[in-house]
């Protein structure tokens, strides 16, 4: 922690906490926020806004799934 540096301009500066753990997640290939959390349920979640979203979002799936078939029998 303590050899850790960053060039910034002429000078070279101590890195920070956070420049050093996103260097870490960079090598280690971690990516917080796609990791579930274990000891979350689905009420944890807003249920109005999670029906919001999910109705939102059908449409979409569903256009997507159209027009794929409508690719495939066109080739």
């Amino acid at each position: 922690m303590k050899g850790s540096y960053i060039r910034v301009g002429d000078a070279d500066l101590p890195m920070t906490d956070y420049e050093l753990y996103s260097y870490e997640a960079f090598r280690k290939h971690l990516h917080d926020d796609e990791r579930p959390i274990q000891r979350a349920s689905l009420s944890t979640l807003n249920q109005d806004v999670l029906q919001r979203y999910l109705l939102e979002r059908r449409p979409i799936a569903c256009l997507s799934r159209c027009l794929k078939t409508v690719a495939e029998n066109l080739w």
